[in-house]
Protein backbone atom coordinates (compact mmCIF):
# COMPACT_ATOMS: atom_id res chain seq x y z
CA UNK A 1 0.00 0.00 0.00
CA UNK A 2 1.37 3.41 -1.00
CA UNK A 3 0.96 6.57 1.09
CA UNK A 4 -0.20 8.44 -2.05
CA UNK A 5 -3.36 6.31 -2.14
CA UNK A 6 -4.78 8.33 0.78
CA UNK A 7 -5.26 11.40 -1.40
CA UNK A 8 -7.37 9.42 -3.89
CA UNK A 9 -9.35 7.84 -1.04
CA UNK A 10 -10.08 11.28 0.42
CA UNK A 11 -11.30 12.48 -2.99
CA UNK A 12 -13.68 9.50 -3.12
CA UNK A 13 -14.93 10.31 0.39
CA UNK A 14 -15.46 14.00 -0.52
CA UNK A 15 -16.77 13.98 -4.09
CA UNK A 16 -17.16 10.33 -4.97
CA UNK A 17 -14.57 10.40 -7.77
CA UNK A 18 -10.83 10.67 -8.44
CA UNK A 19 -10.00 13.74 -10.58
CA UNK A 20 -8.61 13.04 -14.07
CA UNK A 21 -8.99 9.31 -13.56
CA UNK A 22 -10.86 8.65 -16.83
CA UNK A 23 -9.97 9.46 -20.42
CA UNK A 24 -12.53 11.34 -22.63
CA UNK A 25 -13.33 8.16 -24.57
CA UNK A 26 -14.13 6.38 -21.27
CA UNK A 27 -16.50 9.21 -20.29
CA UNK A 28 -18.23 8.96 -23.70
CA UNK A 29 -18.68 5.21 -23.29
CA UNK A 30 -20.20 5.72 -19.84
CA UNK A 31 -22.57 8.38 -21.23
CA UNK A 32 -23.84 6.05 -23.97
CA UNK A 33 -24.38 3.22 -21.50
CA UNK A 34 -26.29 5.35 -18.93
CA UNK A 35 -28.70 7.28 -21.19
CA UNK A 36 -31.60 4.95 -20.51
CA UNK A 37 -30.98 4.63 -16.73
CA UNK A 38 -30.86 8.46 -16.52
CA UNK A 39 -34.22 8.69 -18.39
CA UNK A 40 -35.73 6.14 -16.07
CA UNK A 41 -34.56 8.16 -13.09
CA UNK A 42 -36.40 11.23 -14.49
CA UNK A 43 -33.29 13.36 -14.90
CA UNK A 44 -32.25 15.46 -17.89
CA UNK A 45 -30.12 13.20 -20.02
CA UNK A 46 -29.11 15.45 -22.92
CA UNK A 47 -26.03 16.81 -21.08
CA UNK A 48 -22.82 14.80 -20.66
CA UNK A 49 -22.18 16.50 -17.32
CA UNK A 50 -25.58 15.42 -16.00
CA UNK A 51 -25.03 11.84 -17.11
CA UNK A 52 -21.54 11.73 -15.61
CA UNK A 53 -22.84 13.25 -12.35
CA UNK A 54 -25.51 10.55 -12.26
CA UNK A 55 -22.72 7.95 -12.72
CA UNK A 56 -20.64 9.47 -9.87
CA UNK A 57 -23.65 9.63 -7.51
CA UNK A 58 -24.50 5.99 -8.18
CA UNK A 59 -20.86 4.93 -7.62
CA UNK A 60 -20.71 6.97 -4.41
CA UNK A 61 -23.90 5.35 -3.20
CA UNK A 62 -22.70 1.83 -3.88
CA UNK A 63 -19.01 2.22 -2.98
CA UNK A 64 -18.08 1.34 0.62
CA UNK A 65 -14.55 2.11 1.82
CA UNK A 66 -13.18 0.31 4.88
CA UNK A 67 -9.81 1.44 6.26
CA UNK A 68 -7.82 0.21 9.26
CA UNK A 69 -5.19 2.36 10.99
CA UNK A 70 -2.87 1.63 13.86
CA UNK A 71 -2.61 4.30 16.59
CA UNK A 72 1.07 3.47 17.21
CA UNK A 73 3.41 6.43 16.69
CA UNK A 74 2.62 9.76 15.09
CA UNK A 75 1.59 8.38 11.69
CA UNK A 76 -2.19 8.39 12.35
CA UNK A 77 -2.06 11.93 13.79
CA UNK A 78 -0.14 13.19 10.74
CA UNK A 79 -2.56 11.56 8.30
CA UNK A 80 -5.61 13.02 10.02
CA UNK A 81 -4.08 16.52 9.80
CA UNK A 82 -3.19 16.14 6.12
CA UNK A 83 -6.50 14.51 5.14
CA UNK A 84 -9.43 15.82 7.27
CA UNK A 85 -11.89 13.82 5.17
CA UNK A 86 -10.81 10.72 7.04
CA UNK A 87 -12.60 12.18 10.06
CA UNK A 88 -15.28 14.40 8.47
CA UNK A 89 -16.59 11.94 5.89
CA UNK A 90 -16.32 8.61 7.70
CA UNK A 91 -17.52 6.76 10.75
CA UNK A 92 -14.76 5.83 13.24
CA UNK A 93 -14.84 2.60 15.23
CA UNK A 94 -12.27 2.35 18.04
CA UNK A 95 -11.31 -1.19 18.96
CA UNK A 96 -10.40 -1.51 22.60
CA UNK A 97 -8.01 -3.92 24.24
CA UNK A 98 -8.78 -7.61 24.11
CA UNK A 99 -10.14 -9.03 27.42
CA UNK A 100 -8.39 -11.88 29.17
CA UNK A 101 -10.76 -14.46 27.77
CA UNK A 102 -10.17 -13.15 24.26
CA UNK A 103 -6.40 -13.36 24.78
CA UNK A 104 -6.75 -16.92 26.06
CA UNK A 105 -8.91 -17.95 23.09
CA UNK A 106 -6.46 -16.45 20.57
CA UNK A 107 -3.48 -18.09 22.30
CA UNK A 108 -5.23 -21.46 22.36
CA UNK A 109 -5.97 -21.16 18.62
CA UNK A 110 -2.41 -20.14 17.68
CA UNK A 111 -0.76 -22.80 19.89
CA UNK A 112 -3.18 -25.54 18.85
CA UNK A 113 -0.64 -27.30 16.59
CA UNK A 114 2.31 -26.90 19.02
CA UNK A 115 3.22 -30.23 20.59
CA UNK A 116 2.84 -29.61 24.33
CA UNK A 117 1.06 -31.39 27.13
CA UNK A 118 -2.23 -29.98 28.34
CA UNK A 119 -0.61 -28.60 31.50
CA UNK A 120 2.32 -27.06 29.57
CA UNK A 121 0.04 -25.48 26.96
CA UNK A 122 -2.27 -24.04 29.65
CA UNK A 123 0.72 -22.64 31.56
CA UNK A 124 2.06 -21.05 28.37
CA UNK A 125 -1.32 -19.46 27.59
CA UNK A 126 -1.51 -18.04 31.13
CA UNK A 127 2.04 -16.69 30.82
CA UNK A 128 1.30 -14.94 27.50
CA UNK A 129 -1.90 -13.39 28.89
CA UNK A 130 -0.04 -12.12 31.97
CA UNK A 131 2.75 -10.67 29.84
CA UNK A 132 0.26 -8.84 27.59
CA UNK A 133 -1.75 -7.44 30.51
CA UNK A 134 1.34 -6.42 32.48
CA UNK A 135 2.72 -4.66 29.43
CA UNK A 136 -0.54 -2.76 28.98
CA UNK A 137 -0.40 -1.68 32.63
CA UNK A 138 3.18 -0.50 32.18
CA UNK A 139 2.11 1.53 29.12
CA UNK A 140 -0.63 3.17 31.18
CA UNK A 141 1.87 3.95 33.94
CA UNK A 142 4.31 5.33 31.35
CA UNK A 143 1.54 7.62 30.00
CA UNK A 144 0.75 8.83 33.51
CA UNK A 145 4.36 9.52 34.46
CA UNK A 146 5.95 10.60 31.15
CA UNK A 147 2.83 11.92 29.36
CA UNK A 148 3.74 9.85 26.30
CA UNK A 149 1.72 7.10 24.61
CA UNK A 150 3.18 3.64 24.07
CA UNK A 151 0.74 1.25 22.40
CA UNK A 152 0.60 -2.52 22.81
CA UNK A 153 -1.70 -3.72 20.05
CA UNK A 154 -3.17 -7.18 19.39
CA UNK A 155 -0.53 -7.51 16.68
CA UNK A 156 2.13 -7.42 19.40
CA UNK A 157 0.34 -10.29 21.16
CA UNK A 158 0.19 -12.34 17.95
CA UNK A 159 3.91 -11.70 17.36
CA UNK A 160 4.63 -12.91 20.91
CA UNK A 161 2.80 -16.17 20.25
CA UNK A 162 4.47 -16.62 16.86
CA UNK A 163 7.93 -15.97 18.37
CA UNK A 164 7.32 -18.57 21.07
CA UNK A 165 6.26 -21.19 18.49
CA UNK A 166 9.27 -20.46 16.29
CA UNK A 167 11.80 -20.54 19.15
CA UNK A 168 10.28 -23.73 20.57
CA UNK A 169 10.55 -25.49 17.18
CA UNK A 170 14.13 -24.24 16.72
CA UNK A 171 15.26 -25.40 20.18
CA UNK A 172 13.57 -28.78 19.74
CA UNK A 173 15.29 -29.24 16.39
CA UNK A 174 18.69 -28.40 17.89
CA UNK A 175 18.21 -30.75 20.84
CA UNK A 176 16.96 -33.54 18.58
CA UNK A 177 20.01 -33.15 16.31
CA UNK A 178 22.40 -33.23 19.28
CA UNK A 179 20.69 -36.36 20.66
CA UNK A 180 20.96 -38.02 17.27
CA UNK A 181 24.71 -37.28 17.12
CA UNK A 182 25.29 -38.63 20.64
CA UNK A 183 23.30 -41.79 19.90
CA UNK A 184 25.27 -42.34 16.71
CA UNK A 185 28.54 -41.86 18.63
CA UNK A 186 27.52 -44.36 21.29
CA UNK A 187 26.56 -46.93 18.66
CA UNK A 188 29.93 -46.45 16.95
CA UNK A 189 31.82 -46.92 20.22
CA UNK A 190 29.83 -50.08 20.97
CA UNK A 191 30.52 -51.57 17.53
CA UNK A 192 34.22 -50.72 17.83
CA UNK A 193 34.44 -52.43 21.23
CA UNK A 194 32.83 -55.58 19.83
CA UNK A 195 35.19 -55.61 16.83
CA UNK A 196 38.26 -55.24 19.09
CA UNK A 197 37.09 -58.15 21.23
CA UNK A 198 36.61 -60.33 18.13
CA UNK A 199 40.12 -59.46 16.89
CA UNK A 200 41.64 -60.39 20.24
CA UNK A 201 39.91 -63.79 20.23
CA UNK A 202 41.09 -64.46 16.66
CA UNK A 203 44.66 -63.54 17.68
CA UNK A 204 44.63 -66.05 20.55
CA UNK A 205 43.58 -68.80 18.15
CA UNK A 206 46.42 -67.96 15.74
CA UNK A 207 49.25 -68.05 18.31
CA UNK A 208 50.11 -71.83 17.94
CA UNK A 209 50.16 -71.53 14.17
CA UNK A 210 52.35 -68.44 14.47
CA UNK A 211 54.92 -70.35 16.58
CA UNK A 212 55.18 -73.13 13.99
CA UNK A 213 55.53 -70.60 11.19
CA UNK A 214 58.36 -68.81 13.02
CA UNK A 215 60.35 -72.10 13.31
CA UNK A 216 59.87 -72.82 9.63
CA UNK A 217 61.00 -69.32 8.83
CA UNK A 218 64.21 -69.74 10.88
CA UNK A 219 65.08 -72.95 9.01
CA UNK A 220 64.42 -71.26 5.70
CA UNK A 221 66.68 -68.33 6.65
CA UNK A 222 69.62 -70.74 7.22
CA UNK A 223 69.09 -72.29 3.80
CA UNK A 224 68.74 -68.90 2.17
CA UNK A 225 71.98 -67.66 3.77
CA UNK A 226 73.80 -70.63 2.21
CA UNK A 227 72.32 -69.89 -1.22
CA UNK A 228 73.13 -66.16 -0.91
CA UNK A 229 76.87 -66.88 -0.86
CA UNK A 230 76.56 -68.88 -4.07
CA UNK A 231 74.49 -66.18 -5.77
CA UNK A 232 76.71 -63.28 -4.68
CA UNK A 233 79.22 -63.76 -7.49
CA UNK A 234 76.49 -64.15 -10.10
CA UNK A 235 74.70 -61.10 -8.71
CA UNK A 236 77.80 -58.93 -9.04
CA UNK A 237 78.12 -59.77 -12.73
CA UNK A 238 74.42 -59.36 -13.39
CA UNK A 239 74.29 -56.07 -11.44
CA UNK A 240 77.04 -54.61 -13.59
CA UNK A 241 75.22 -55.63 -16.77
CA UNK A 242 71.91 -54.36 -15.38
CA UNK A 243 73.47 -51.01 -14.54
CA UNK A 244 74.76 -50.56 -18.06
CA UNK A 245 71.43 -51.68 -19.53
CA UNK A 246 69.44 -49.42 -17.22
CA UNK A 247 71.57 -46.44 -18.13
CA UNK A 248 71.06 -47.02 -21.84
CA UNK A 249 67.33 -47.60 -21.29
CA UNK A 250 67.02 -44.39 -19.23
CA UNK A 251 68.79 -42.38 -21.92
CA UNK A 252 66.55 -43.84 -24.61
CA UNK A 253 63.44 -43.22 -22.50
CA UNK A 254 64.47 -39.62 -21.82
CA UNK A 255 65.01 -38.99 -25.52
CA UNK A 256 61.66 -40.61 -26.35
CA UNK A 257 59.76 -38.61 -23.71
CA UNK A 258 61.41 -35.38 -24.86
CA UNK A 259 60.44 -36.07 -28.45
CA UNK A 260 56.87 -36.98 -27.46
CA UNK A 261 56.56 -33.85 -25.33
CA UNK A 262 57.76 -31.56 -28.07
CA UNK A 263 55.56 -33.33 -30.62
CA UNK A 264 52.49 -33.10 -28.35
CA UNK A 265 53.06 -29.38 -27.88
CA UNK A 266 53.76 -28.68 -31.53
CA UNK A 267 51.04 -30.72 -33.25
CA UNK A 268 47.95 -28.82 -31.92
CA UNK A 269 49.54 -25.47 -32.70
CA UNK A 270 50.62 -26.68 -36.15
CA UNK A 271 47.17 -28.08 -37.00
CA UNK A 272 45.51 -24.88 -35.78
CA UNK A 273 47.96 -22.81 -37.81
CA UNK A 274 47.33 -24.86 -40.97
CA UNK A 275 43.56 -24.45 -40.56
CA UNK A 276 44.04 -20.72 -40.13
CA UNK A 277 46.20 -20.56 -43.29
CA UNK A 278 43.58 -22.45 -45.33
CA UNK A 279 40.89 -20.00 -44.16
CA UNK A 280 42.85 -16.82 -44.91
CA UNK A 281 40.66 -14.22 -46.66
CA UNK A 282 42.41 -13.43 -49.95
CA UNK A 283 40.45 -10.23 -50.18
CA UNK A 284 42.09 -8.93 -47.02
CA UNK A 285 45.48 -10.15 -48.29
CA UNK A 286 44.86 -8.14 -51.45
CA UNK A 287 44.26 -5.04 -49.31
CA UNK A 288 47.54 -5.68 -47.47
CA UNK A 289 49.35 -6.14 -50.79
CA UNK A 290 47.90 -2.85 -52.12
CA UNK A 291 49.24 -0.82 -49.19
CA UNK A 292 51.99 1.54 -50.22
CA UNK A 293 53.29 2.18 -46.73
CA UNK A 294 51.59 -0.21 -44.29
CA UNK A 295 51.80 0.06 -40.48
CA UNK A 296 54.91 -1.23 -38.71
CA UNK A 297 52.98 -4.24 -37.37
CA UNK A 298 52.14 -5.46 -40.91
CA UNK A 299 55.75 -4.93 -42.02
CA UNK A 300 56.94 -6.97 -39.02
CA UNK A 301 54.62 -9.90 -39.82
CA UNK A 302 55.56 -9.97 -43.50
CA UNK A 303 59.30 -9.66 -42.67
CA UNK A 304 58.95 -12.83 -40.56
CA UNK A 305 57.31 -14.53 -43.57
CA UNK A 306 60.24 -13.47 -45.76
CA UNK A 307 62.70 -15.00 -43.30
CA UNK A 308 60.71 -18.29 -43.16
CA UNK A 309 60.86 -18.47 -46.99
CA UNK A 310 64.61 -17.79 -46.95
CA UNK A 311 64.40 -14.17 -48.18
CA UNK A 312 66.77 -12.68 -45.59
CA UNK A 313 68.00 -9.09 -46.05
CA UNK A 314 70.43 -6.99 -44.08
CA UNK A 315 70.16 -3.25 -43.56
CA UNK A 316 72.90 -1.14 -45.14
CA UNK A 317 73.81 2.51 -45.01
CA UNK A 318 72.45 4.70 -47.75
CA UNK A 319 74.31 7.47 -49.61
CA UNK A 320 73.86 9.85 -46.70
CA UNK A 321 75.38 7.35 -44.28
CA UNK A 322 72.07 6.63 -42.54
CA UNK A 323 71.20 2.98 -41.77
CA UNK A 324 68.27 1.75 -43.85
CA UNK A 325 65.04 0.58 -42.17
CA UNK A 326 65.18 -3.23 -42.22
CA UNK A 327 61.37 -3.58 -42.16
CA UNK A 328 61.06 -1.35 -45.25
CA UNK A 329 63.58 -3.56 -47.07
CA UNK A 330 61.63 -6.69 -46.13
CA UNK A 331 58.38 -5.05 -47.31
CA UNK A 332 59.91 -4.35 -50.74
CA UNK A 333 61.05 -7.99 -51.00
CA UNK A 334 57.64 -9.18 -49.88
CA UNK A 335 55.77 -7.19 -52.54
CA UNK A 336 58.16 -8.29 -55.29
CA UNK A 337 58.56 -11.99 -54.43
CA UNK A 338 56.09 -13.17 -51.77
CA UNK A 339 52.76 -11.42 -52.52
CA UNK A 340 52.93 -11.42 -56.31
CA UNK A 341 50.70 -14.50 -56.49
CA UNK A 342 48.44 -14.82 -53.42
CA UNK A 343 47.30 -18.38 -54.28
CA UNK A 344 50.91 -19.50 -54.62
CA UNK A 345 51.76 -17.72 -51.35
CA UNK A 346 48.98 -19.62 -49.53
CA UNK A 347 50.02 -22.97 -51.08
CA UNK A 348 53.67 -22.37 -50.14
CA UNK A 349 52.67 -21.96 -46.48
CA UNK A 350 50.48 -25.09 -46.60
CA UNK A 351 53.20 -27.23 -48.24
CA UNK A 352 56.05 -25.86 -46.10
CA UNK A 353 56.03 -28.82 -43.67
CA UNK A 354 56.18 -31.30 -46.58
CA UNK A 355 59.35 -29.59 -47.81
CA UNK A 356 60.85 -29.87 -44.32
CA UNK A 357 60.14 -33.63 -44.21
CA UNK A 358 61.75 -34.04 -47.66
CA UNK A 359 64.73 -31.92 -46.47
CA UNK A 360 64.20 -29.49 -49.32
CA UNK A 361 64.51 -26.46 -47.01
CA UNK A 362 68.16 -25.60 -46.37
CA UNK A 363 69.35 -23.36 -43.53
CA UNK A 364 66.06 -23.76 -41.66
CA UNK A 365 67.71 -23.71 -38.22
CA UNK A 366 69.24 -20.29 -38.93
CA UNK A 367 65.85 -18.89 -39.96
CA UNK A 368 64.15 -20.29 -36.86
CA UNK A 369 66.82 -18.72 -34.63
CA UNK A 370 66.18 -15.33 -36.29
CA UNK A 371 62.44 -15.66 -35.73
CA UNK A 372 62.86 -16.67 -32.07
CA UNK A 373 65.36 -13.90 -31.40
CA UNK A 374 63.72 -10.97 -33.19
CA UNK A 375 59.97 -11.72 -33.23
CA UNK A 376 58.59 -14.25 -30.73
CA UNK A 377 59.42 -12.07 -27.72
CA UNK A 378 57.57 -9.03 -29.10
CA UNK A 379 53.96 -8.54 -27.93
CA UNK A 380 52.96 -6.63 -31.07
CA UNK A 381 53.87 -9.74 -33.10
CA UNK A 382 52.59 -12.58 -30.90
CA UNK A 383 49.39 -10.91 -29.58
CA UNK A 384 46.74 -12.05 -32.10
CA UNK A 385 44.28 -9.34 -30.95
CA UNK A 386 46.82 -6.65 -31.86
CA UNK A 387 47.50 -8.33 -35.21
CA UNK A 388 43.76 -8.74 -35.94
CA UNK A 389 43.25 -4.98 -35.56
CA UNK A 390 45.82 -4.51 -38.37
CA UNK A 391 44.39 -7.18 -40.70
CA UNK A 392 42.31 -10.29 -40.05
CA UNK A 393 44.23 -12.18 -42.76
CA UNK A 394 47.53 -11.75 -40.89
CA UNK A 395 46.26 -13.69 -37.83
CA UNK A 396 46.63 -16.99 -39.70
CA UNK A 397 50.04 -15.88 -41.05
CA UNK A 398 51.31 -15.17 -37.52
CA UNK A 399 49.99 -18.53 -36.24
CA UNK A 400 51.80 -20.26 -39.13
CA UNK A 401 55.12 -18.50 -38.35
CA UNK A 402 54.86 -19.27 -34.60
CA UNK A 403 53.99 -22.94 -35.24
Amino acid sequence: VEEEFLEDICNILNTGEVPSLMQPEDVDAIGEALKQPVKDAGAEWHSKEVIFRFFVDRCRCLCHVVMAFSPVGATLRTRLRQFPSLVNCSTIDWFTEWPKEGLRTVAASVLEDVQLTVEEKQSMIDCCVVMQKDTQQMCARYLEEARMHSYVTPTSYLELLSTFSTLLAKMRSGISGAKHRYDHGLDTLKRTEEEVEDKQQALELLKPHLKTTMQETADAEVEIAKEKDEAAEIRAVVAKEEEETAKKEADARQIEEHCKSELAEALPALNKAMDAVKNIDKGQLTLVKAMGSPPEGIKMVMSAVCIMFGEIVKAKKDASGKLQNELDLYWDVCKKKILTDLTKFQNNMINFTDKIEKEEEKGLETRIELIQKNYLKKKEFCDLKVVEKLSGALVGVVQWVVA
